[in-house]
């Protein structure tokens, strides 16, 4: 990810930078690398040791800010709060100059990835020089590939499908098509496309990325 960003030139280093579902921090120092000293970062996540241990471990740099999202996702994985819907990511609208959203929406479903693209949407500056990566696992619901993916995510419709019955958060992957949709509903475009997983593969190998902006 990080060769990447370089080559995509984001975050530009005078931008705010949003890192939607930041987890333990695993890129917080790569983008803290790339920002000037008067940007600021801000992650959130639903779990919250992550958070607690970001908060701690990255305590010496003022431009870093790490918050607790008030929602209560499947599978107990986070904090008790609300459902994803109505959740505001911590930016004001426009703030941020790069977003990024890294293994974020392989585990929500319709409804909640429909929600922060909107998000994605409302936060992100707009302009060149500005733009959102966002990773998932894409198939082609029209061809043959399906076929391949279905042996991986077994369970679903034909549009949106998961990898396990009892936890469909566990690894989502949606039909390209219906993506790039939602996409378009947020108000943004996909403006570059890396593809590791589309049309549809017999093996999680690596996501798709999407490289989104107004």
């Amino acid at each position: 990810m990080a060769a990447l960003l370089d080559s995509l030139h984001l975050p530009n280093g005078t931008d705010d930078v949003l890192d939607v579902g930041c987890g333990a921090g695993g890129m917080a120092g790569e983008l803290s690398r790339r920002m000037g000293p008067n940007a600021r970062y801000v992650g959130f996540d639903v779990h919250a040791p992550s958070i607690r241990w970001c908060r701690e471990f990255f305590r010496d740099d003022p431009r870093l800010c790490f918050e607790l999202a008030d929602v209560a996702p499947p599978d107990g994985l986070g904090s008790a709060g609300s459902a994803a819907a109505p959740y505001r990511f911590p930016m004001q609208s426009g703030g941020a100059g790069f977003v990024l959203a890294k293994s974020l929406f392989t585990h929500l479903l319709e409804p909640e990835a429909r929600h922060y693209l909107r998000e994605i949407g409302r936060t992100l500056k707009g302009g060149e020089g500005h733009g959102a990566v966002v990773t998932a696992f894409l198939f082609d619901a029209r061809s043959f590939a399906s076929e391949r993916a279905r042996r991986v995510f077994r369970h679903g419709g034909e549009r949106v499908r998961w990898r396990r019955f009892y936890r469909p958060t566990a690894a989502v992957a949606y039909d390209r098509s219906l993506f790039e949709e939602m996409v378009r509903e947020a108000g943004l475009r996909v403006l570059w496309t890396s593809l590791h997983f589309y049309p549809g593969s017999d093996r999680l190998r690596a996501q798709d990325i999407l490289l989104l902006g107004h």
